[in-house]
């Protein structure tokens, strides 16, 4: 009974085996004739093509042996002459292969890559080849004794019009008989291809069979071929949700493609960004110029001749700062950082791939860095001239600094807001701070000469406004918080190198720390001017019974005398020698003490004062008829008032019309007297009377 229905299955799936054995077969033998038939078309397509080929290498050889004929007595080496050489060289090879291929053939080159040619055995094609061998023949000879020297700068025009002229002689029938090659092999395509489309007729009901029997079979291939695209995409998806980077792709139109990283909506605050242009996307970040900066370097990036390389340090996105609104509607600053590079698709550029990195930390850890490193450089400056200076100096001035800045704190809070009194808070801290500059000058304290600069630049944008409001020394108070940073600073550094500001001891006697102290400050200043000075005390030895607090007042004053008489006074040696006097120009303080009063002066046997060019300075604010009749004593006057200087340029010791203005505002705190002489082309000489 099993044997029975072994055999019934066995039966029931042998007709089916066998009408699948005889399909096969069939499909076989179809598909071989199909093969066959095939590949003679394509060989006879592919050698009416390798004609063309050939047909275009002869107008090719015709245009660039004219080329190289216009550009005859050209640098060989010249991108146009090497160009047309090499051309010519490829298309007589091109030539040469194309026509042993025909003829025997062979593989030969194109632009494709290699390719198989089947020699042409038909006689009247090969009667064609044959003229066509005998015509290309002389022309290659010529054309090979031509590029043999045509790199030599001494090669004559002899054999280039040679080649012309044969290629003008044999141009219309080298192309003739390639063209009856071309139509020949055409011809007998078309008669293959007609005997292969009625083998395909009759082949059309074995197909559809194997369409239908298979389309199952193709269906689950489509099917698996969605589901790992789907997989794919869903991969893509989860790496631009994870990068870190924001990123995504640039068309030529500079628009946003559709695929993002999540991180890009974070960084830059918003989720419409798919199909928006990149300049739409900037131009609330950065300013216009950039933004047009920025179409300009992309479009760049499409221009396949420039190197990516060269210009990625033109990328004017590069660490950029940009205020954006954070969820909260609050202005926040960001640094981003863009970068652009070029997606290919083989050799063409396809894409841009943008990527943007919030640099925000990075950044501010660099400024704290820099921040630091100032800091550190300040301090070493300060521990320099710490080290250097007396102790009871150094305390001295550190105790001024906070006094003044004090001071300053209190006019700026002063509610008086009425135009003269708000001219009056600019002297007032300009004074303060002109002889916290001096002093820091003296003690080689860069760091608050610095700032005192910066303090005096805003004082001057203020002195120069025609109306003051109180928000304008707003400013100040910025400055004034660094000022008192920067004291705390040098009070640190001072306690640790065990200057005590209460009871540190001098190294001498006031008398000799006063004069070290001068002589140390006169010798910068000279150096700082360009000019050589020295300087000389008389009596100076009354400074020892003089009250500490009385020597920091005249160590103030002198101070600023000497900067006046160093920027204004004393002339360059080569002045001094042209005049006949000494090269080294010299500053004389006198000091004297009687009862309860004391006398000191300061001398310099500089150019004394240009009465004439205080005159013209006046001059400006009134008629010049009343300035003539200004004597000498109202002149003088004019030196002491706040902000006039006969200097037209300002440095770190002179030329703010401050210096004077604070002297004559300590004498008159102290209830004393000062007289000025001055001789032109002689001296200056301060004097002054206080109160002991």
């Amino acid at each position: 009974m099993k044997n029975k229905v072994g055999k019934a299955s066995g039966s029931r799936y042998r007709s089916l085996i066998v009408s699948i054995a005889v399909l096969v077969v069939l499909f076989v033998l179809i598909l071989l004739v199909n093969i066959f038939s095939s590949n003679r078309i394509q060989n006879a397509n592919q050698t009416v093509t390798e004609a063309g080929y050939m047909q275009t290498s002869i107008q090719s050889i015709i245009k660039e042996l004219y080329n190289l004929k216009l550009y005859y007595g050209e640098d060989p080496n010249s991108p146009v002459v090497k160009a047309s050489l090499q051309s010519l060289r490829d298309n007589q090879k091109l030539f040469n292969e194309h026509l042993h291929a025909f003829s025997t053939g062979g593989q030969i080159n194109d632009e494709h890559g290699q390719v198989q040619l089947s020699g042409l055995t038909d006689p009247e094609i090969k009667k064609s080849l044959v003229t066509l061998q005998e015509n290309w023949q002389p022309l290659n000879e010529v054309l090979s004794t031509y590029l043999k020297d045509a790199g030599s700068i001494r090669n004559d025009s002899t054999t280039l019009d040679l080649a012309v002229l044969s290629a003008q002689d044999k141009n219309r029938i080298l192309f003739s008989e390639v063209s009856a090659v071309a139509e020949a092999v055409q011809e007998q395509a078309q008669t293959t291809a007609t005997v292969l489309r009625w083998i395909q007729v009759a082949a059309i009901a074995v197909v559809l069979a194997y369409f239908i029997f298979f389309i199952r079979f193709f269906m689950s291939r489509l099917l698996s071929a969605d589901r790992s695209a789907a997989q794919a995409n869903e991969e893509i998806k989860e790496i631009m949700t994870t990068v870190n980077s924001g990123l995504f792709l640039l068309d030529r139109n500079l628009k946003i493609g559709s695929q993002y990283s999540t991180e890009l909506i974070k960084i830059l605050g918003r989720k419409d960004i798919a199909g928006l242009s990149l300049v739409d996307l900037l131009k609330d970040l950065v300013n216009s110029e950039d933004v047009q900066m920025t179409h300009s370097f992309v479009n760049q990036l499409y221009n396949g001749r420039v190197k990516e390389k060269l210009i990625a340090d033109l990328n004017p996105l590069s660490r950029i700062q940009v205020t954006m609104q954070s969820p909260q509607g609050e202005s926040v600053v960001k640094y981003l950082d863009f970068r652009f590079n070029r997606v290919y698709n083989g050799k063409e550029i396809i894409r841009i791939l943008g990527s943007v990195a919030d640099t925000t930390d990075a950044v501010r850890l660099q400024e704290r860095l820099q921040q630091e490193r100032e800091q550190s450089d300040t301090q070493l400056q300060m521990l320099g001239s710490l080290v250097s200076a007396d102790p009871s100096v150094m305390n001295d001035f550190i105790e001024k600094v906070n006094r003044y800045s004090n001071q300053i704190n209190q006019t700026l809070k002063d509610p008086s807001n009425t135009p003269s009194a708000l001219r009056y808070k600019v002297d007032s801290i300009a004074r303060e701070i002109h002889t916290i500059k001096g002093e820091a000058s003296a003690l080689n304290l860069g760091s608050f000469v610095d700032l005192a600069n910066e303090f005096e630049n805003h004082l001057k944008n203020l002195k120069e406004k025609n109306k003051l409001v109180g928000e304008d020394f707003l400013p100040l108070t910025v400055s004034l918080e660094e000022l008192l940073t920067l004291t705390s600073t040098i009070n640190d550094l001072n306690s640790k190198v065990g200057h005590d500001l209460n009871n540190a001891s001098a190294h001498g006697l006031p008398a000799i720390v006063f004069k070290t102290h001068i002589e140390k400050f006169i010798a910068d200043l000279g150096m700082r001017n360009r000019k050589q000075v020295g300087v000389s005390f008389g009596n100076a030895d009354v400074l020892n019974s003089l009250k500490p607090e009385k020597i920091s007042l005249l160590r103030e004053m002198v101070v600023q005398l000497l900067r006046n008489s160093v920027a204004h006074g004393i002339e360059s040696a080569e002045e001094r020698t042209a005049k006949g006097k000494l090269a080294v120009g010299h500053v004389h303080i006198q000091f004297n003490q009687t009862g309860n009063e004391l006398y000191f002066s300061v001398e310099d046997d500089g150019a004394g004062i240009d009465y004439e060019k205080i005159r013209a300075k006046v001059g400006a604010s009134m008629s010049p008829s009343d300035a003539a009749q200004l004597t000498v004593e109202q002149l003088n006057r004019y030196i002491f008032i706040p902000n006039f200087s006969t200097l037209d340029y300002h440095n770190d010791d002179a030329g703010r019309g401050v210096g004077l203005d604070a002297v004559k505002t300590k004498i008159m705190e102290l209830g004393g007297k000062l007289k000025l002489m001055s001789e032109k082309g002689a001296f200056t000489r301060f004097m002054f009377k206080i109160p002991n």
